[in-house]
């Protein structure tokens, strides 16, 4: 999802800095930290502001970037895992790390950025927490059904 709930831990850190829960264009859970290891961390994207958090007990920041220091949003693809990297004074900086099932979440969000960047509204949409790669429960069934016909057409 785009547009997450973030824990109590995390609200209370952006309460801290004055942001309040409409002030929240983008909220994402991502699974891993930037050094790998499976730490949850927290995007949360404003209006001016894009801020990682660490989940936990007591958040606090651990990546906080103004909107008007960037010029691009991109996914950079790593081994088992990706990376939504910001260009800001020409080099590009790792935001935060993913792991390669939460790919698709973090496109879209580097798309809405970028577009963002160029003036365009940042909205989340209903269709953009679906995941095309994954299959859906509607879909299991016809796949079910499909994959049965299959057996039927190969035995005769």
């Amino acid at each position: 999802m785009l547009k997450q709930q973030p824990p109590a831990s995390v609200a209370a850190s952006l309460a801290t800095v004055n942001i309040q829960p409409q002030d929240i264009l983008l909220c994402a859970d991502t699974d891993i930290d930037r050094a790998g290891n499976y730490v949850p961390q927290w995007l949360v994207v404003t209006k001016d502001r894009v801020i990682v958090f660490s989940s936990g007990d007591h958040s606090e920041s651990l990546f906080d970037l103004q909107i008007a220091d960037a010029t691009e949003f991109r996914c950079q693809s790593v081994i088992g895992s990706g990376l939504l990297q910001v260009r800001a004074g020409g080099l590009y900086v790792t935001v935060l790390r993913y792991s390669n099932r939460l790919a698709d979440r973090f496109h879209k969000i580097a798309r809405k950025l970028d577009r963002y960047l160029r003036g365009e509204p940042l909205v989340v949409m209903p269709g953009d927490d679906i995941d095309p790669r994954r299959c859906h429960s509607r879909d299991r069934s016809r796949l079910r059904v499909r994959a049965s016909a299959l057996t039927l057409w190969r035995r005769n």
